[in-house]
């Protein structure tokens, strides 16, 4: 065979291009210490539901009894608040004698508690020992939720295993769970936790001071509670909802400008003093939700309720507070 090169005066060509360098990284598999009641504390661990002796955070690997629901079904899940954003690439499981076994298991994971991505879905084998997976790609996120697939009640407990993304805020486990999040004001109309009920469409809307961001964070949710949408950014406060035209009532940080929505959300208009004025004689006004003890009282609005715990649907939890920085839902 003959090569013909092109005449260069002695040289060759210069050849152009990149290079493309694959590295296969080992997934680290450190503990994210949720075994740790110092750094991890009970109040972290949140369920769908719970037995009264089998709370969620006995799902921890070292329990001496498995957090159980109080009813079976596919919609039962436990969850756990990392405090930071992990990474996570190993779920440790084990069935815990004389429980029923869950199945299949689907991971959750979100870094702020509002916008959730789907992890692997996992078939459980049926063993006593600890069964180990590893994920098919690592799971980068502060809050970790499992549902579970079972005709009958389980027994659950699980470890997470990973390596830290962000250090662990300096708290200690008295500080996470009894410490109340105070807002910036003290001027209720303004500022803290407040939410409101549109009864006629079945909605829910929620305005919370972040104190870590400087700013609002406003959400409704349409689905009863299964997702939330963050609400436009120059929502700020939820004033109240008139059933009389079926519409919530909103204004800004500044409480200058106002809107209005009767579509649980989706589509705002402008509203005026004017209109304010007249509604405001038959509107039900926002419900104040006060920062203090984990034991306050729900507040209850149609088949909604709310505490310093969260927001509950027919008396389930579906939305949760940080108790250590900021708010967050489930």
């Amino acid at each position: 065979m003959v090569y013909h090169f092109p005449i260069t005066y002695g040289r060759f060509p210069p050849v152009t291009g990149h290079f493309v360098v694959k590295m296969n990284i080992p997934p680290c598999k450190e503990d994210l210490h949720i075994g740790k009641e110092d750094l991890i504390p009970a109040c972290l661990f949140t369920a769908s539901s719970a037995r009264s002796d089998h709370q969620p955070h006995n799902a921890r690997l070292i329990s001496s009894v498995p957090w159980s629901p109080r009813v079976s079904g596919v919609s039962e899940w436990v969850q756990v608040d990392l405090m930071t954003t992990q990474r996570v690439y190993y779920l440790q499981h084990q069935a815990h004698p004389g429980y029923h076994q869950a199945h299949l298991i689907l991971l959750k994971y979100s870094g702020d508690g509002i916008v959730w991505q789907t992890g692997p879905q996992v078939e459980l084998p049926q063993q006593a020992d600890v069964y180990e997976y590893l994920f098919p790609k690592v799971a980068i996120g502060r809050y970790f939720r499992s549902w579970y697939r079972t005709s009958e009640l389980p027994g659950f407990k699980f470890n997470l295993l990973g390596c830290p993304f962000n250090p662990r805020p300096m708290m200690n486990a008295s500080q996470i769970c009894t410490t109340p999040v105070k807002p910036p004001s003290i001027n209720p109309d303004v500022h803290g936790r407040h939410l409101v009920v549109d009864t006629t469409n079945d909605c829910l809307y929620f305005c919370e001071d972040s104190q870590q961001m400087e700013t609002k964070l406003c959400y409704t949710t349409r689905d009863a509670g299964v997702t939330w949408v963050a609400l436009p950014y120059y929502i700020s406060i939820i004033l109240g909802f008139s059933p009389d035209s079926t519409t919530v009532y909103v204004t800004d940080l500044t409480n200058s400008t106002f809107s209005s929505s009767s579509d649980c959300g989706i589509t705002w208009l402008p509203a005026n003093e004017e209109e304010l004025e007249v509604v405001k004689t038959t509107w039900t006004a926002a419900t104040h939700i006060p920062y203090e003890s984990l034991s306050a009282a729900t507040h209850t609005i149609d088949r909604w309720g709310a505490n310093s715990l969260g927001i509950f649907r027919d008396n389930i939890q579906v939305a949760s507070w940080s108790s250590c920085c900021y708010p967050s839902l489930q």
